[in-house]
């Protein structure tokens, strides 16, 4: 079913996404218990915020894997040198620029009108914690750009163990800072800020250790950053339709009902995409395979490698989302160590949630592997069209479940639905083989 790059860069990714399952264990609980319930809410509404930026990068680090495989995979060693110094110098200027815009207006943004504050919340308490994830977010996009290149050369294994280490390494910072009841600024850049600024590190000590510095202005190809930004756009809009449709259902709920209400949706969200966590190292291992396929013109192992991966994660995210369903309850508990209550809706919402994730993230990287953009352009921003007027009908009436339940019809009807009608087209094609 996978060959050797596929298996390794599976076996990596899955150490390190069970690593970093096991972390929010322990960090949520006591997060909880230190914020409460309505500030941690509050965390997440404006965490969801920040996301909505992430259109910034324009797509450009999510297109580098498709790019650098299929250069890796014909011997262009030209271009690989091209598309790295290329994409950082996009990059660059734009974290920065995210960075300090994001610092010196975020004192001035109206929380109090955006979001349903706990009354002991000062607005200079949320804009700081606002301002650390922000520039925690610009510093994880330049290096994106780094992690990002690594996996389309399919080299995963690095990229995915070091994601993992630096959390840990700021996990006794969190721990010293909760016990002894330090600021709600000194804890946010421990659990936001350390991290990123670790990741950073690591990154740039790869570029000096590497091949492909120093990173020469001749390298800076005008032809590579056009394909960079082509390329990148269907990225960008996938990243803004999620922002809209999907991370935003934090900030929604906080806006429409209350950030109390986030808490629970947020600690449900957290356990029913368990799925998608773990069988994301399947997909972000398959895609460069499969892109070197598709340059390499192998329709057959293409077709038989996606067909057999999309089973596999459809038929594992049924099963998981079964056993979350049935045993959710327990989940809290043993999570959090105190009940939480849930409505049967937002039970209902989260598994059918946690079955379609998975399945449009296999649909996807197989498009993306075949270069096919505008289909998901189209159904990307048919998702939002449906899915933002759907969740604020829906939130009056289920409450918080109304958010997942938004989601879920969009997911059916703009993604899934159109994606396997297109591989079927592209199959009858010859792009799959025979």
């Amino acid at each position: 079913m996978f060959n050797k790059s596929i298996t390794s860069g599976a076996i990596a990714l899955a150490g390190s996404r069970i690593a970093m399952l096991v972390l929010p264990f322990f960090i949520t609980p006591l997060l909880i218990a230190s914020l409460g319930v309505g500030e941690f809410g509050l965390w997440m509404a404006m965490l969801s915020l920040v996301g909505v930026i992430s259109f910034a990068d324009g797509g450009v680090s999510n297109s580098l894997i498709t790019l650098a495989a299929g250069a890796s995979a014909v011997g262009r060693d030209k271009r690989l040198h091209q598309l790295m110094t290329t994409s950082l110098v996009i990059i660059v200027p734009v974290a920065i620029t995210i960075a300090v815009a994001g610092s010196i207006s975020a004192p001035y943004i109206p929380w109090g009108r955006l979001l349903q504050m706990p009354e002991h919340q000062t607005v200079e308490s949320v804009s700081g914690v606002f301002i650390l994830m922000l520039v925690s977010y610009a510093g994880d996009m330049i290096s994106n750009i780094v992690i990002r290149f690594r996996t389309g050369l399919q080299d995963v294994a690095f990229p995915s163990i070091m994601e993992a280490v630096v959390k840990y390494v700021s996990l006794p910072v969190v721990i010293f800072l909760i016990v002894y009841g330090h600021s709600a600024l000194w804890l946010a850049a421990s659990i936001y800020l350390l991290p990123s600024m670790l990741k950073l590190l690591f990154c740039i000590s790869f570029l000096f250790r590497s091949r492909y510095l120093p990173l020469e202005p001749s390298r800076v190809s005008r032809g590579v950053a056009t394909i960079l930004i082509k390329y990148g756009f269907v990225f960008m809009v996938i990243n803004v339709a999620n922002a809209l449709a999907v991370s935003s259902d934090q900030f929604m709920i906080g806006h429409f009902i209350s950030t109390a209400e986030v808490t629970p949706y947020t600690i449900m969200q957290r356990i029913f995409t368990l799925p998608y966590v773990g069988i994301n190292f399947i997909l972000l291992a398959t895609w460069p395979a499969l892109a070197a396929a598709a340059a390499r013109s192998d329709g057959v192992w293409l077709r038989r490698a996606a067909y057999r991966s999309t089973l596999f994660v459809g038929g594992t995210a049924i099963c998981s989302s079964l056993i979350l369903a049935t045993f959710h309850e327990a989940f809290i508990e043993i999570w959090l160590r105190r009940p939480l209550a849930v409505s049967e809706h937002l039970v209902i919402g989260m598994a059918f949630y946690s079955v379609l994730l998975p399945i449009v993230g296999m649909l996807s990287t197989v498009l993306h592997a075949l270069h096919v953009r505008h289909v998901q352009l189209y159904a990307n921003v048919a998702m939002v069209v449906v899915n933002i007027p759907t969740t604020i009908i829906l939130l009056p009436q289920f409450g918080s479940a109304g958010a997942v339940y938004g989601t879920c019809v969009s997911y059916l009807f703009c993604m899934i639905i159109p994606y396997i009608f297109v591989l079927y087209r592209e199959r009858a094609a010859g792009k799959f083989g025979v």
